[in-house]
């Protein structure tokens, strides 16, 4: 029966894998569900069975739809796109993907990409003929929103324009946080794709009373005082902030609105989809060893085109996995997963002006196209790597390392000597 029970687990976590994109490892999963009560388990993972994770793909597809219809509706007009929120916040972020898809539509130059928004206005004389656009990942509550645009923006186009034409786009917005936009800012025009509160009866997303009560009851347990994810912040509810009761994470990051089982990191809990730093450089660092990992098993085999070489004084070889080869490597390994630029430089915890250094490096070794991508050069290497890996872990299974001699194993450590 236990070994029954075990299979079913199994299989429903091989599906909720595939239906987040492999965002998590199965070991992840595992690890976030340790977080739980044996009895709480199966409310938690249907629970999750509703989650959302927004791909690099899905927020440029929406992006690009949307960016679509402003152009077919405001034919000739100068278009400003601003970020919604501080330097540095999510709405910085989507800058990245909104440039993407503005490119596709092949009208960038009706476009202008304005971050000081402020100045901007004030050094216009009048407003119109301009459509604002005002962008972020997701509007979860709706008052951040309006309170970045009463401080920043409603007092300068109020008095240069009765009329100016106002969009606000993001890839997720909350139905309550709809409704606090469009009654702040009358005349805008929202572009967006709704989401219910999770734990909203008649709507179909949890059908049983009871079951919503009991899942609400396991959210409550840890994150009202006494709980592990506790927060003083009367901000941060038990079902996200200002009780958003959102399910949604992005490729780059988890929002708040997010319930916060799911991203917590307070008293040993483990998150599934992190927002904060030190959970980030944690997985960081299990990425810089994955990819140490690869680079010393293909030199074992003779594949040593990401190690570097050096002869010393001495005339010795010297042989190490050094900061160049590791970067592009990863870099290459990043983006035959469809990781973006925002992404990989998360994940290495590198610039984006870094980024391009790598890629410049690529380009000189025929591993990167001159469009940015991984040429055939730098798949055939990388796949020759990944198949080595492959076969080494399959046969290290319950055996003891498959080395020809294992005595003549040495190895690579930075700095060390061969």
């Amino acid at each position: 029966m236990a070994d029954f029970k075990l299979k079913l687990l199994q299989r429903e976590l091989d599906i909720i894998t595939k239906r987040l994109s492999s965002s998590v490892t199965y070991t992840e999963l595992l690890n976030w569900l340790g977080n739980f009560e044996e009895n709480e388990k199966e409310y938690v993972l249907e629970l999750l069975s509703l989650f959302d994770y927004i791909t690099s793909d899905d927020i440029f597809e929406r992006y690009y739809e949307h960016f679509s219809t402003i152009l077919s509706r405001e034919n000739e007009k100068k278009i400003v796109v601003h970020p919604i929120g501080k330097y540095g916040k999510s709405g910085t972020a989507m800058m990245y993907y909104a440039k993407k898809a503005i490119e596709e539509t092949k009208q960038k130059d009706r476009f202008d990409f304005v971050y000081d928004i402020k100045n901007y206005i004030d050094g216009l004389e009048s407003l119109d003929g301009i459509v604002f656009v005002f962008i972020d990942d997701i509007f979860g509550s709706g008052d951040s929103t309006i309170e970045y645009f009463n401080e920043r923006i409603r007092d300068g186009v109020n008095s240069k324009s009765e009329q100016a034409t106002i969009y606000f786009v993001s890839i997720i917005t909350m139905s309550n946080a709809k409704g606090i936009i469009e009654q702040s800012v009358p005349r805008s025009i929202i572009l967006t794709e709704i989401r219910e509160k999770v734990f909203t009866e008649g709507i179909g997303l949890i059908e049983r009373k009871e079951r919503i009560r009991k899942i609400k009851d396991i959210c409550r347990k840890y994150a009202e005082k006494g709980g592990k994810l506790y927060l003083k912040d009367k901000n941060f509810k038990p079902f996200g902030y200002k009780d958003s009761q959102a399910l949604i994470a992005f490729s780059y990051g988890t929002p708040n609105n997010t319930i916060p089982i799911f991203w917590g990191n307070r008293q040993g809990w483990f998150p599934l989809f992190p927002r904060f730093l030190s959970n980030k450089v944690s997985r960081r660092k299990e990425y810089r060893r994955e990819i140490a990992q690869w680079i010393s098993i293909a030199r074992i085999f003779g594949e040593d085109a990401f190690v570097t070489k050096t002869v010393d004084e001495m005339n010795r070889t010297i042989e190490y996995i050094g900061k160049d080869n590791f970067q592009l490597f990863a870099v290459i390994k990043f983006l035959l997963e469809n990781n973006d630029i925002p992404v990989i430089c998360q994940k290495l915890g590198i610039f984006e002006s870094e980024y391009q250094k790598v890629i410049a490096i690529g380009k000189s070794r025929g591993y990167i196209s001159e469009r940015g991508t991984v040429s055939d050069l730098g798949f055939a290497e990388y796949t020759r790597i990944h198949d080595l890996v492959t076969k080494e872990s399959e046969s290290f299974e319950g055996k003891k390392p498959r080395f020809k001699d294992a005595s003549s194993y040495k190895p690579i450590t930075f700095r060390g000597f061969k």
